[in-house]
């Protein structure tokens, strides 16, 4: 492929270095190393338009993911106190803030009475879980399975200390 166009990427002198200094690691010029790591990004986006925004799959990318709800699996997974319970927890205690883009918010209320009625009617573990399996993909991906009941305590917790 011919080169016809010119592209000036201003940076700061440390960000140059890391650049040019990862670059020279895999054994490429900076010009080389940065337009495939921006073609790979263009790519992940490009795609990202072909698929419908609630597309499921194994690597999901729709859904909210608050970085709350990540710090608490981070601590969880370094075994901190209550671990993957109080993630599910404080998930399950901001879930009226998360207002999914996919949905409405009429939409997101009438999913959120849905996984009331299923933690009141005490319904498995494994019907909750799918339902934060449909709304909130990337929360459930980065819970490890064997922790997932755990995970399902902290969301009934909240929400009996809810009603």
């Amino acid at each position: 492929m011919t080169k016809k166009s010119l592209m000036t990427l201003r940076v700061d002198e440390d960000l140059k270095r890391r650049i040019a200094d990862a670059a020279r690691y895999v054994g490429k010029s900076i010009t080389d190393f940065a337009l495939e790591a921006t073609m790979l990004s263009v790519q992940q986006v490009e795609s990202s338009w072909a698929r419908p925004r609630t597309q499921k799959g194994p690597n999901p990318t729709y859904g909210a993911f608050p970085a709350y709800f990540k710090i608490r699996c981070q601590t969880a997974r370094t075994g901190g106190a209550n671990g993957y319970e109080e993630a599910g927890y404080m998930l399950a205690r901001g879930l009226d803030s998360e207002d999914p883009y996919e949905l409405t918010s009429q939409q997101w209320r009438d999913e959120l009475a849905k996984l009331r009625k299923l933690i009141n009617a005490e319904d498995t573990n494994k019907q909750i879980l799918a339902w934060f399996q449909r709304h909130l993909p990337r929360c459930v991906a980065i819970v490890p399975p064997r922790r997932r009941t755990r995970f399902v305590d902290g969301v009934r917790r909240a929400f009996s200390e809810e009603s």
